[in-house]
């Protein structure tokens, strides 16, 4: 159904655009951070001014060959691709990240992890490991806890670029795209020879490791360890259950159109959350129920033993096994961007002269805004002195509701932040905590805390 299908939502053109290019263009560099690694290297720059477009044109055209490029040369000769697709370079960020759009926006676009998992990793400590070493330390280590080499080099591609339909010849496989015409997938096999990694590191870091470790480096070596803890936790509690831990209800929806299409067509999906939620399901065609509730997601020791077993029997993944590879996946990806958003505030508090007031103001989706906020309370931070717990609006709206919010003084004048109240013992006595936490550097780390734990 690859070419007649379409995706259930374009992904971009939406209010984020608008505020991240006027973001870019009347902000200073320093004060303007982007923290969704996911499509690094893919970055969408043609609509800002050309002196704020990113520096990846310089290396435009670097970039790893696979094999089926030599093979399509020989069967069709050297064809020219658009200008987009050779200014995408490949990262591991993105690599993985792709998953996010193929669950989400692009559910009729083919590709596969679960080759990549079951020959070049094998478990799920394996992929632990993997994950907690290419995020947290170096690529190279990242990689010798999975097996890379010639035999499996082939399993850590997710998309070929070789169609060929039942009878006939092989041919160019178009590009997947949303309905937008934002094309997915930019790095389809896993970037071992030529990747982005974070400046200024060797041996390579990617840019969410580099990160880290600068904070390591200026003095948040436990806010980081921390995050990493964190992390792996919130990975975990999907993993065990994808169906139940995911909030938004998009893992849902993807298992349904995968594995109970019938159902899929026949319901009313315009909310993933309550569909989520609920127990039965009205058929649009008929004057009967589905019921949801007996419906589950694999965790991801079940889905490993498919992996393998469809690895050792030789055969093509099926749809199940398709979607379950990308839900392993998108699951680290998901929570990588709550990890980035965490780890950017940190550099920006600890960045701040000791004593200077600092807020954050993070725009984000509610399920990274409110997993971030449980990390900085769970360090001791809170939302002292700020009315409904720094909540401004509700957290679900009936379909009819009006949204628009009235926003508190506090947020009119950032300065009404401070100072902070003195109930925050943590903070008002400072000499308590260890040498190297971050709110010991004054202020500037409680001001952090309550701006994320408010984000909505």
């Amino acid at each position: 159904d690859e070419d007649s299908d379409e995706a259930d939502s374009p992904g971009n053109g939406s209010f984020l655009d608008y505020l991240r290019r006027r973001a870019a263009t009347h902000l200073e560099p320093e004060r303007f951070h982007c923290i969704d690694p996911r499509g690094l290297g893919d970055a969408d720059d043609d609509a800002l001014p050309a002196a704020l477009r990113g520096s990846f044109s310089a290396l435009a055209g670097v970039r790893q060959r696979v094999a089926e490029e030599e093979e399509l040369e020989a069967l069709y000769g050297k064809q020219d691709g658009d200008s987009s697709e050779h200014g995408k370079l490949p990262s591991w960020e993105a690599f993985f990240g792709g998953a996010a759009d193929l669950l989400y926006y692009a559910g009729h676009v083919k590709a596969d992890y679960a080759p990549f998992l079951a020959d070049c990793v094998g478990s799920p400590e394996k992929l632990w490991r993997f994950f907690q070493a290419l995020y947290f330390e170096t690529v190279p280590r990242a990689l010798s806890e999975i097996r890379m080499d010639e035999a499996t080099r082939q399993s850590a591609t997710i998309r070929s670029l070789i169609h060929q339909p039942r009878g006939a010849t092989p041919r160019r496989r178009p590009e997947g795209c949303c309905r937008s015409g934002r094309k997915t997938v930019p790095v389809k096999a896993a970037p071992v020879d030529c990747y982005l990694k974070a400046r200024g590191f060797n041996p390579p870091r990617t840019w969410i490791s580099g990160l880290a470790e600068r904070i390591r480096r200026a003095g948040g070596g436990e806010t980081v360890e921390a995050a990493r803890a964190w992390y792996q936790a919130s990975v975990d509690r999907l993993l065990k259950d994808p169906k139940a831990g995911d909030v938004e209800g998009d893992n849902f929806v993807a298992w349904l159109r995968a594995c109970h299409r019938e159902v899929y067509d026949d319901i009313d999906r315009y909310d993933p959350l309550k569909l989520k939620r609920c127990q039965w399901a009205q058929s649009k065609s008929e004057k009967s129920r589905y019921n949801l509730r007996d419906l589950r997601i694999p965790s991801v020791q079940e889905a490993f033993a498919e992996f393998v077993q469809s690895s050792a029997e030789g055969r093509a993944s099926s749809s199940r096994e398709q979607v379950l590879s990308k839900i392993v996946v998108d699951s680290y990806q998901l929570r990588l961007v709550d990890l980035a958003l965490v780890l950017q505030a940190a550099e920006v508090a600890l960045a701040a002269p000791a004593g200077a007031r600092v807020a954050v103001v993070l725009y984000a989706g509610l399920d990274h805004t409110r997993n971030a906020a449980k990390f900085w309370r769970s360090q001791g931070f809170g939302d002292a002195g700020l009315p409904k717990r720094g909540i401004v609006g509700k957290e679900t709206f009936e379909d009819d509701e009006r949204r628009c919010l009235t926003l508190p003084s506090y947020l009119h004048d950032l300065g009404k932040l401070f100072p902070i109240p003195p109930s925050l013992q943590d903070v008002a006595a400072p000499v308590e905590l260890p040498a190297n936490s971050m709110p010991q550097r004054g202020k500037s780390g409680c001001s952090l805390a309550r701006a994320t734990g408010r984000g909505r």
